[in-house]
């Protein structure tokens, strides 16, 4: 044996005894790419048991829910909750708006525009809820042959269909909470009206509801013993957002409402202070949103509501302050279509703020707008814009109505 051969031996000994060394080998592990780790996980059942059961390998799979890369783009304002409601099952995928060049859960290739994202044996996908990096949608299960309830990972293109719930009549909200900074399990939260529960009112105002919560830990659901009575006109549990722990519902009168995960308590929330001069049956508070780690609320305003309030809530919930303020006048001078509409007094035909991405550099913060025919950037701090796709000069009227971040994640559903 020469010396080459010699060296040769020497490093596939070594390499092999580190494979065959949990403790080297997770070392390396946790020094590759977020990428080549999740590949790993391929290689064979004992690599995939460390990288799972390893904590900090667990939290490097982790989103950074800071850095969107793209949006989820879907036409209601409010998902559909029953499975009768399915749209039709040739629909292509998950509508896909890229906002950067470099990052898409389809190629990384991909350009800025709206495209498909296929998730492999599920079709006429609705998003219920987003969180993180994952999505909880409906939709039909090629496999099973059946319509149900899926939790997405779109970056790893996996799966989970969730089991029947309590045998209720549907769900009136179903929502994702995940926060992998504490856990690499998810829960979904479904609220639904407990008619077994002896309630009466005469003028069918409110209504008594129950919560049960989904663990991905378990792979079960459980019934939560918070029961609580809400004004059914005032509140939708569908389009739950999840911060600072809990799960937040608006009220289109008053205070909202926030579900405690952890405490599985459900607590009183402030509503944005209502402006001088106005009463809540004035107002046009959008759906919250949250941006780098911090919880917002939009409010439209003006004669025509060309102008906007982003609120931000306060961590300990002592109430709102206004972070930006808005004017949409000179976007509405550019786009014909749009100033039309806020002449005629229709701004929800006029425009939609899709999102709301916060930088680590606050000038480059900005919403994502949807006005007829054109999906655009506007800059939060200098209200400058831009157009992001165009989407089809010859549309009077809006195609989207609601968004959820797209943010890489590798974790497991």
């Amino acid at each position: 044996m020469d010396a080459s051969q010699i060296v040769k031996a020497k490093s596939t000994s070594s390499t092999e005894a580190a494979i065959g060394n949990d403790h080297i080998l997770t070392e390396i592990l946790r020094r590759l790419p977020i990428k080549s780790l999740f590949r790993s996980k391929l290689v064979s059942k004992h690599w995939f048991s460390i990288i799972a059961d390893d904590p900090q390998l667990a939290l490097r799979q982790n989103p950074d829910p800071s850095c969107v890369s793209g949006l989820f783009v879907y036409p209601s304002l409010v998902g559909y909750t029953v499975l009768s409601d399915f749209i039709s099952l040739n629909e292509p995928g998950l509508d896909f708006l890229s906002l950067f060049n470099d990052k898409s859960p389809a190629d990384d290739a991909l350009e800025v525009g709206v495209g498909y994202i296929m998730i492999p044996n599920l079709s006429g996908l609705i998003i219920q809820s987003s969180c993180n990096g994952l999505l909880c949608c409906s939709g039909y299960n090629e496999i099973d042959r059946r319509g149900g309830y899926h939790v997405i990972n779109p970056t790893t293109k996996q799966f989970t269909t969730l089991p029947d719930s309590h045998p209720h009549d549907g769900f009136d909200g179903l929502n994702l909470a995940f926060d992998p900074s504490r856990s690499p399990f998810y829960k979904v939260v479904n609220v639904w009206k407990a008619d077994d529960v002896p309630w009466t009112d005469p003028h069918d105002l409110y209504s008594v509801y129950r919560i049960e919560v989904y663990s991905s830990d378990a792979r079960s659901w459980r019934t939560s013993s918070e029961l609580f009575i809400v004004h059914v006109r005032n509140i939708g549990f569908r389009d739950g957002i999840f911060w600072n722990g809990a799960l937040h519902w608006f009220s289109k009168r008053g205070d909202g409402y926030y579900f405690d995960l952890e405490q599985e308590r459900l607590w009183r929330m402030p509503a944005p202070p209502v402006p001088e001069g106005m009463t809540w049956y004035d107002r046009s508070l959008m759906h919250p949103l949250v941006a780098r780690g911090q919880l917002h609320a939009l409010e439209s305003y003006g004669s025509a509501g060309s102008q906007l309030d982003v609120y931000e809530m306060e961590e300990d919930y002592s109430g709102w302050f206004v972070k930006y303020h808005i004017n949409l006048d000179p976007v509405a001078a550019a786009f014909p279509r749009m100033g039309q509409m806020l002449a005629r007094r229709r701004p929800d035909e006029a425009y939609w703020v899709l999102s709301l991405v916060r930088e680590e550099k606050d000038e480059e913060s900005f919403l994502v707008l949807h006005v007829p025919g054109e999906i655009i950037r506007f800059n939060l701090v200098d209200q400058s814009f831009s157009i992001i796709h165009d989407l089809d000069v010859n549309e009077a009227s809006l195609r989207y109505f609601g968004a959820c971040h797209y943010i890489e994640s590798y974790a497991n559903v």
